[in-house]
């Protein structure tokens, strides 16, 4: 291979310090990527392979860099940015360094950011008892933490790192061992993240403690929550330590308040019923037709995050539910204060962000400038707010933000370019030093005539000229004769045949001033403007405290507003075991709908009701009403109303969702084991006081397998978790099972001929047909298709085949009648038609299965 170049061997320096990393490596006018980084690049984000003395390369336009950085980050990418610059003798090679570092988890520049979403980065620690979290938003401030024991289970840690969403999961390399508990958990997860594994000492429990202890400013982790050994210890600190290398020499001011939660005070959602639900991700991913898209009627992107974490953080605390509710009611009840506060956090500037970029140094003018809008409007909000919002600042605090409202309004030009190096950031009139540069700088030529007409005047000199030139630059030219009578401070510069040229200390003095006023300009309102950031950090406590209030608040007029327009109704809350629902309707699908009406169906679960079985055709609504029964008990406790016209609530401790088909090739399950894994999850950890929704258990199996593992799972579900639980199926059966805590519900259908419409309404009692065929109709499938299907069907109720399928000829490539099943004289078919069905035990039925089975066995 040959000798790399000096420009490469530049780049191989710099990727060597930076191995994990594409490397976006400045030439000119683009960013160039080399060899491994090259080929990944190009593969993600859509560009031209080439070469350069054989080595693959791909580019892109400096100024395009967000976009592509942003699809890297996307894609768990981390990304080191190389800029160039001139070298210190101004000849040879640029110089080059790296100086912006982005990963997943740590970016706080808007263009990254997603604004309604948290951009998590989580560090995990574990001994052989528990194991810790701590999860941070950089770009917000936001710290959470916990601990929590294993013998609660790994699905415990997993449930929390599905509520989280992490970007980013940081872990020990000995935890990243394939026999780590640790391991096994993130290995089971189907979220995206990147993972990041740090040396071993970053964990150490020493080193953590003192990060905290300085950070957080106290002597004791007692002051935190904390004892001395604690695992949470190590977790927060390898976050500030992530976070110190990330930004090095930055204070990290904003991550000074954080909170400790316990999973225990919230309503527990598992990934699958999470997914299920589709509570913030819908199938497709994405949020649209998601219960946050359909909420959200938040007018700031900090109340769309807050509402996000509501919806991941369910309560199970009836008095703080209450006070939500008065929340919402307040502004239902205040139309015209309500459009008033959505009017004032319309123009509301993103108070989390704007700090924490402030206190990363990372704030531009623009940011100071929607910082400014943001004060006016929230001083106006907090004014405009009443009982039962609580006031929020001291009138200390009130003083300081009206302090540094004036500040911000006297320094920052309401032009103000977005980038400070462009100048015209400080407004005229803030800083008397700024004032004279600038005018220095646009009036140059003036300032310096007026000096010459000054000298002019005063010593009678009405042949002196103000000239410039390459050489000497400005001077005063005379004539010789008048020349002889200049006064002493005049300095000869250079004689000419006719004349002389003199220049003076003030001239010199003011054509310093003038060549350079606009870089000093600059510098300076560089200089005033960091004065201005350092001040405003000192008040970054009262920036989050403001922070809270108005997310707070965008929540509940949010849910106000959504509530209005769709027709929901505050639930009652209550601690007891009874739900009652009444024309309760399915959040997402009735705004999908829109104009078209959906039709509600009622749910009430007495307390010696604990099953309600359901039945009906495909496609009749079975499964939308199981959702919207989970969606609304999951809606009354984040506080909010809920689509129904009455509802009375139970609270519940977790809710489980059994429903669609999935699988998961990538671990070696089909999709009946992950259907089991979920039922056996469920049925390992659903109490008296969860909310259970099963759809379809056992399809996915042998009708024989699966009627009895239903009929199993249901005598289960009555008989020792005895949860509030909706099972819908296909598995007629079910309906004779005999037991006082289940109860037989159906939907509705209307046949009109060979016709069949469904009417959605859900009534007590049991289905009698599945009505596949006409849905397969309604799908398409080809006419004789179906003809043979009525046939088969016909046949089949008149008598069984084997286990695997029904004992009658092919009809491939026959155009004549089939015959029947049986043949006429069959003892099988005599002792069917001969078959009580009104005395005949499910247990029965199956052995005379099995009879008939070996029976059709030893005739073939």
């Amino acid at each position: 291979m040959p000798e790399p170049t000096p420009m490469m061997r530049q780049y191989l320096d710099l990727k060597a310090e930076h191995p994990d990393k594409i490397l976006f490596f400045r030439l000119g006018d683009f960013y160039e990527m080399f060899r491994q980084d090259a080929q990944e690049a190009s593969k993600l984000l859509g560009l031209t392979l080439t070469h350069r003395q054989g080595e693959p390369m791909c580019g892109i336009p400096y100024h395009a860099a967000s976009g592509y950085i942003k699809k890297l980050l996307d894609w768990g990418k981390r990304i080191a940015v190389c800029e160039q610059s001139a070298s210190a003798t101004g000849r040879g090679m640029m110089s080059r360094q790296v100086t912006e570092i982005y990963s997943p988890g740590t970016v706080v520049d808007d263009n990254f950011l997603t604004a309604n979403k948290p951009q998590y980065v989580l560090a995990l620690f574990a001994n052989k008892t528990h194991f810790a979290l701590t999860c941070a938003d950089f770009s917000t401030g936001e710290i959470l933490s916990s601990e929590i024991s294993w013998e609660q289970g790994s699905q415990s840690l997993i449930r929390e790192i599905v509520r989280l969403q992490p970007k980013e999961i940081l872990i020990s390399e000995s935890s990243h061992a394939s026999d780590s508990r640790l391991a096994e958990v993130l290995v089971a997860l189907h979220a995206d993240f990147l993972l990041t594994t740090l040396p071993d000492w970053y964990f150490g429990l020493p080193s953590c403690l003192t990060s905290v202890l300085q950070h957080f400013e106290v002597a004791s982790p007692k002051a935190l929550g904390w004892h001395a050994d604690s695992l949470e210890v190590v977790t927060m600190g390898v976050i500030l330590d992530y976070a110190g290398s990330r930004w090095p020499g930055r204070s990290l001011a904003h991550l000074k308040n954080f909170r400790r939660y316990f999973p225990g005070d919230f309503v527990s959602v598992d990934e699958a019923t999470a997914r299920s639900l589709e509570i913030t991700q819908s199938a497709r991913g994405g949020d649209d037709w998601t219960l946050f898209r359909v909420l959200d009627g938040t007018c700031t992107s900090l109340g769309g995050r807050r509402l996000r974490a509501w919806l991941k953080f369910p309560l199970k605390n009836k008095k703080i539910l209450e006070a939500r509710q008065d929340k919402i009611e307040y502004f239902l009840g205040n139309t015209s204060k309500h459009l008033e506060v959505r009017k004032l956090l319309g123009g509301m500037g993103d108070w989390e962000r704007l700090s924490s970029r402030l206190s990363l140094d990372k704030a531009g003018p623009r940011d100071l400038l929607g910082l400014e809008s943001s004060m006016e409007k929230t001083l106006v909000l907090f004014e405009v707010l009443e009982a039962p919002f609580e006031k929020v600042l001291t009138e200390e605090e009130f003083s300081l933000l009206r302090t540094n409202l004036s500040l911000l309004q006297r320094a920052i030009d309401r032009n103000t370019a977005s980038i400070l190096q462009e100048g015209g950031v400080i407004a005229e009139g803030f800083d008397g030093k700024l004032d004279s540069l600038r005018y220095a700088r646009d009036h140059g030529a003036e300032l310096l005539q007026a000096y010459a007409d000054e000298e002019m005047k005063q010593h009678g000199l009405s042949t002196l000229r103000l000239k410039n030139n390459r050489l000497i630059g400005y001077f005063f030219e005379v004539s010789r004769i008048q020349s002889e009578n200049l006064p002493s401070h005049f300095r000869r510069k250079q004689s000419l045949v006719t004349s002389e040229r003199y220049t003076t200390d003030r001239l010199e003095s003011l054509q310093e001033t003038v060549s350079v006023a606009k870089e000093r300009c600059i510098a300076l309102e560089k200089e005033l403007f960091i004065q201005l950031t350092d001040l405003l950090k000192r008040e970054l406590k009262i920036f989050q405290k403001i922070a809270e209030a108005v997310g707070e608040c965008d929540v509940f007029q949010g849910l106000a507003w959504v509530a209005q327009r769709q027709r929901y109704v505050r639930p009652e809350i209550h601690e007891g075991y009874e739900l009652s629902i009444d024309a309760g309707r399915h959040p997402i699908v009735e705004a999908a709908l829109q104009e078209r009406a959906f039709v509600p169906n009622s749910v009430h679960f007495k307390s010696n009701e604990i099953l309600h079985l359901l039945t009906g055709p495909n496609m009749s609504g079975k499964s939308t009403f199981l959702r919207q029964t989970a969606l609304i008990v999951l809606m009354a406790q984040i506080g909010s109303y809920v689509p129904a016209s009455s509802a009375k609530i139970a609270l519940v401790d977790q809710i489980f969702c059994r429903v669609g088909s999935s699988d998961n090739l990538a671990g070696g399950e089909s999709t009946f084991l992950v259907e089991m894994n979920e039922v056996s999850n469920i049925l390992r950890n659903a109490t008296r006081e969860s909310l259970v929704i099963m759809d379809e258990v056992g399809r996915g199996t042998s009708t024989r397998d699966g009627l009895s593992l239903a009929w199993s799972i249901c005598e289960y579900l009555l008989g020792v978790v005895k949860a509030k639980t909706l099972f819908a199926t296909h598995y007629h059966e079910l309906t004779e099972l005999n037991d006082p805590g289940k109860s037989n519900y159906c939907v509705l259908i209307q046949e009109d001929g060979e016709e069949v419409i469904f009417l959605r309404k859900v009534l007590p009692g049991a289905a009698e047909h599945s009505y596949g065929i006409h849905v397969a109709k309604l799908a398409g499938l080809p006419s004789s298709l179906l003809k043979r299907a009525k046939e088969i069907l016909e046949e089949l109720l008149l008598g069984f085949g084997t286990e695997s399928g029904p004992a009658f000829k092919s009809s491939v490539n026959s155009k004549t009648q089939q015959g029947r099943l049986f043949d006429e004289n069959s003892l099988i078919l005599d002792e069917i038609q001969s078959l009580d069905l009104d005395n005949t035990t499910p247990l029965e039925a199956l052995l005379r299965l099995e009879r008939w089975k070996r029976m059709l066995k030893e005739d073939s």
